[in-house]
């Protein structure tokens, strides 16, 4: 050591310049390290005068990571903001009300969270390339996490008549915490699959004054926008403590009331079974919930089961709650066999409520296998897309390092691997046993999944075999419950003539994939007398559930209710969920004042000429409420209509659905011929939500508002006359429809209105009497052939009514077909291509 340094101080006293270099490097060393004790006793007394120890780190560590940042600060801003990265928005407030802002952050994060006190509306200046705006600006969240003085998370709120992206409301969440890098955008990708709502976001870099503050996740607000876009009715949000999202009112509608209280019970109070099956059965989107709760439990996403983290929509129509995935991360799971359901099962909450209903827990397996076998190699690879994506901006993000978030992403692939691998092996377990008892035997399912017995192999005392059908799921276990199915000697053998077996063979096959034959031996100890076979007679009749039927109505054999002759309904009549409907041809079905008929099941109503069925009011001064179809998005309805006339309704509500239409078919099919709506006392003539139509030449007269409304669905209007329509003739929305050869007369608005999001190609129709013959809207696209009119106001009309949508876009071949006072009318942003007929057009 002193040779070493001997030698040093020689070599320093021959070179001067190696010198004046040592003793500047010394220099600047202690510079740096006293910088660094500065910002470490800084810290220090932060920590201290708050009362909160540092998160995962050393006052050390937070005061070298805080000198390192200022010194790599103007390289890393430089190259955050290059060309090619992510997108750049631009936040700028007055010195004073920066200042503001400021004492804010310091003030939460001193308290450890925000009150209203603290969530207050700043006035300032957003830019994004050509786009500048003045907005509204405070912090998101109430956690104190979200309020850190170099990097908080924003609220912005954009003027009500210049909206950005869509956005009347925008979010900028610090990405980091629960893996939401690529753990909430991968669920996402895959919740959209299973055709769940999810919040649109992406990644951007943010400047506040012109000093970069690093990547943010942009993710738009909880408003009913939200929904319109992804293809659903304006509805509303809440989390499952029932607090209401973006400004809604909570007793909006009285249907909304009802089921955001049986939301908030079951989660503040424990949810037995019952209350659990009228969730379920009443408020709850049963096949989307599956999914979400399918997966959840797939990535071990306990956090999104939290009472303010479980984000709910309800649809008004439907009148159900469908969750939205929100906030839930990823976590690697441990299996443990012993434990409940083999130790993966993360669901809390309303969830477990669910899990424990056979039906609902069957369902949820089956969707969890089906992401099992299908989705993880898109889910690596949509992670592995995103991160490569955001890779450039998150190296030189400041406010963590490089290490860290390759660690995010890395963290995050593992959790899915290990997850994936250990639900396959849960899901395709198989352990069946089967027990005698005095009477038969029972059969018990230890397995995960479901099991479906298929037959009974018996082999006779005599050494005769015989195959007896069952056809009975044995259910899988979830937490205590173990699947469980008793079978009776009298049910499976009436016969006592027979020899009595004395062995059993139970064959099966798993529930989930129909996969190998599952078999379990047993000897058989019969009883002296097998029991009785049960009558299963009565059980549809009282004490069933099921209404009184009027006179005319009867239940088939294969539990289809059939109309004929003359029915009259002095009540309204829901028949059972699932049960399809007949009505005969020469049905005339009548129905006193305010009177509904609720179907929730298929509905085949064919008429001839010389027997056509109607269905109306029985006092036609008095209109009676709605003939409704309501479906499920599991199991669309099949409505079919021909030569069938409905006519003197209006509107009604049933449990928590909202009809607008005299004749209203929710997430079912139509096929419509020739056949008559009329005298339409409500909002609507026919509305169809969430379906497939195909309308063929039927007639639509007098009707309060729009003739046909359709409402997210596909399909073809063809040959179709509409006379007197008070609203417009035919309206659709976030919808992809062909209308042909239709003749719309005297329409006291719009002959074809479509918006939201819609693509129609419309031939050939005959628009004579409206205020606008064509108006597209909404980021709508419609192109119009052969079109032709007279007494319209304006000829085709192509603008935005909603900020949340862009312009429309029309092509019109033949415009000069529609004789109208104002041809044509368009927004500056609107898009119009006109061309002169072609030879083959109709």
């Amino acid at each position: 050591m002193g040779s070493a340094m001997r030698y040093l101080a020689d070599l320093l006293s021959r070179r001067p310049w190696l010198r004046g270099g040592f003793w500047t490097g010394l220099l600047a060393g202690g510079i740096l390290v006293g910088w660094v004790l500065v910002a470490a006793a800084r810290s220090w007394l932060f920590y201290r005068a708050i009362d909160r120890q540092p998160y995962r780190t050393s006052h050390l560590r937070i005061g070298a990571k805080e000198v390192v940042s200022r010194l790599l600060e103007p390289f890393y801003d430089r190259r955050q903001v290059a060309e090619g990265h992510l997108p750049v928005y631009d936040l700028e407030l007055s010195p004073g009300r920066l200042e503001t802002w400021h004492n804010i952050l310091r003030r939460v994060y001193a308290r450890g969270y925000a009150t209203a006190d603290d969530q207050v509306w700043l006035p300032a200046r957003f830019r994004h390339r050509d786009f500048q705006v003045e907005v509204d600006l405070r912090g998101r969240g109430t956690l104190f996490t979200h309020y850190k003085v170099r990097k908080p998370s924003f609220r912005v709120k954009f003027p009500k008549d210049d909206y950005f992206r869509g956005y009347r409301i925008s979010n900028l969440i610090i990405p980091y915490d629960q893996a939401r890098i690529s753990g909430d955008t991968t669920l996402n990708a895959i919740a959209r699959h299973y055709d769940l709502l999810t919040y649109p976001t992406r990644f951007v870099t943010l400047r506040l004054n012109g000093d970069v503050l690093g990547v943010y996740q942009e993710v738009e607000h909880w408003r009913k926008d939200l929904a319109v876009k992804q293809k659903r009715s304006e509805g509303y949000f809440m989390n499952s403590l029932g607090e209401m999202k973006g400004g809604a009112d909570p007793d909006a509608t009285p249907r909304l009331a009802m089921a955001r209280e049986a939301v908030r019970r079951c989660v503040v109070e424990a949810c037995p079974p019952e209350a659990a099956r009228e969730l379920l059965d009443r408020f709850v989107d049963g096949e989307k919930m599956a999914a979400y709760v399918a997966l959840t439990g797939l990535f071990g996403a306990s956090h999104g089961w939290g009472e303010d983290n479980l984000m709910l929509f309800f649809d008004p129509p439907r009148g159900r709650f469908e969750p939205i995935p929100w906030d839930m991360g990823a976590l690697p799971l441990r299996a443990d066999p012993d434990a409940p359901g083999g130790g993966l099962e993360v669901v809390k909450g309303i969830g477990d409520a669910l899990l424990r209903l056979d039906d609902f827990r069957a369902r949820r397996n089956q969707l969890l296998f089906d992401m099992v076998r299908r989705k993880e190699a898109y889910a690596l690879a949509e992670s592995e897309r995103l991160y490569e994506d955001l890779r450039p901006s998150l190296d030189v993000d400041i406010e963590h390092s490089r290490r860290y978030t390759r660690r995010i992403v890395d963290f995050f692939q593992r959790a899915a691997r290990t997850n994936f691998a250990l639900w396959r092996d849960q899901l395709s377990r198989r352990d069946l046993v089967v027990e005698p008892t005095a009477d038969g035997f029972r059969i018990e399912n230890r397995a995960a999944t479901a099991v479906w017995v298929e037959a009974l192999h018996v082999v006779g005392a005599g050494g005769a075999e015989r195959r007896l059908p069952v056809g009975v799921e044995v259910p899988g276990t979830y937490k205590e419950q173990v699947g469980e199915v008793l079978l009776e000697a009298g049910l499976l053998w009436p016969d006592v003539t027979l020899p009595a077996p004395d062995s059993v063979r139970v064959e099966g096959r798993h529930a989930l994939d129909g996969g190998a034959l599952i078999a379990a031996d047993v000897t058989w100890l019969p009883s002296a007398e097998p029991k009785a076979t049960a009558d299963p007679a009565g059980e549809l009749s009282d004490g069933g559930g099921l209404p009184a039927l009027p006179e005319g109505v009867t239940l088939d054999d294969d539990g289809r209710y059939r109309f004929a002759g003359p029915v009259h309904l002095a009540d309204d009549l829901a028949l059972p969920d699932g049960a399809p409907v007949r009505f005969e041809p020469g049905l005339r079905l009548s129905m006193r004042e305010g009177v509904s008929l609720v179907i929730r099941g298929d509905l085949l109503s064919l008429g001839s000429e010389d027997r056509p069925i109607w269905i109306g009011a029985a006092d036609p001064e008095r209109p009676f409420g709605v003939l409704a179809v309501l479906g499920r998005s599991s199991r669309p309805a099949a409505v079919i209509l021909e030569h069938t006339t409905v006519q003197g309704g209006t509107e009604a509500t049933y449990g928590s659905a909202t009809f607008t239409g005299m004749l209203s078919i929710y997430d079912g099919s139509l096929q419509m011929a020739r056949s008559r709506i009329l005298d339409v006392r409500g909002e609507d003539g026919l509305n169809v939500k969430f379906g497939r139509v195909e309308v063929l030449d039927s007639v639509f007269r007098v009707t309060h508002s729009d003739a046909v409304d359709l409402d997210f669905c596909r399909g073809v209007m063809a040959g179709n006359r509409i006379e007197g329509a008070g609203g417009d003739s035919l309206d659709f929305s976030g919808s992809l429809i062909h209308a042909s050869g239709n003749t719309l007369l005297d329409t006291a608005d719009k002959g074809l209105s479509i918006g939201e999001d819609t693509t129609v190609l419309a031939t050939g129709n005959l628009i004579r009497g409206a205020r606008t013959g064509v108006a597209v809207k909404d980021s709508s696209l419609a192109r119009v052939v052969g079109s032709e009119g007279d007494r319209v106001d304006i000829g085709v009309a192509v603008y935005r009514k909603k900020q949340t949508f862009d312009s429309g876009s029309a092509q019109v071949e033949g415009a000069a077909g529609v004789a109208a006072s104002t041809p044509l009318l368009l927004d500056p942003d609107a898009r119009l291509h006109l061309q002169a007929p072609s030879p083959d057009s109709p």
